[in-house]
């Protein structure tokens, strides 16, 4: 990293690989995935030298790279290095801190991409008390959470259930977005899609 004045930090700084680590965010949010795994990388290496296995930020690491692995759809990888990650922080940040819902969530999604939706629905009930204690109960993170778990009850063809958990969700929202938000208009689609496969079963 560089200053007016020339180099702030060297090579073995932790910003250096915060930096790194947000290069591989942005590499990812473009579509370049190739590009993000081989920053997430370099910034993992750079983590574990400079703070250790155990620490958080490792942790942070590992989440992004186990996102990697299951859009690449390398499931089973991606849920092995999901539980690493989930050790890290539990251990370094214990079971309620907002981080942990990251990567509960993450779980979640690619449980359930498996089918495994007990499971999913398990890490997704985790997720959701977690952040409702740290966030509130009126939180848009929380409204995320209740859509996940209205998508398992829609999988299972529950579809009161799934509902009630888009209507939530949907009420949350409203209370903090603009109505033309994404999450608005999409979460209202959903609600519609579940009154069509609704009837569809019948």
């Amino acid at each position: 990293l560089w200053g007016a004045g020339g180099p702030l930090y060297g090579g073995s700084h932790p910003e250096v690989a915060e930096a790194i680590h947000c290069v591989g965010v942005c590499h990812a949010k473009r579509g370049e995935m190739s590009d993000a795994m081989g920053a997430y990388k370099e910034c993992y290496a750079k983590r574990t030298a400079l703070l250790g296995a155990d620490h958080p930020d490792v942790g942070v690491t590992l989440n992004s790279i186990g996102a990697i692995q299951a859009s690449a759809g390398r499931r089973d990888r991606a849920l092995s290095i999901y539980d690493d990650a989930l050790r890290i922080k539990k251990e370094a940040l214990g079971d309620d801190h907002i981080e942990i819902s990251r990567t509960l969530v993450n779980q979640g999604s690619v449980l359930a991409k498996t089918g495994r939706y007990s499971e999913a629905m398990a890490k997704y009930t985790e997720a959701l008390r977690v952040r409702q204690e740290c966030l509130g109960t009126r939180h848009p993170a929380v409204a995320d959470v209740h859509s996940n778990i209205g998508n398992i009850h829609m999988r299972r063809c529950a579809f009161g259930e799934a509902a009630v958990r888009f209507d939530m969700a949907l009420t949350i929202y409203r209370s903090k977005l603009a109505e033309d938000h994404p999450k608005v208009t999409g979460t209202l689609r959903t609600i519609e899609r579940v009154k069509r496969d609704e009837q569809l079963c019948v």
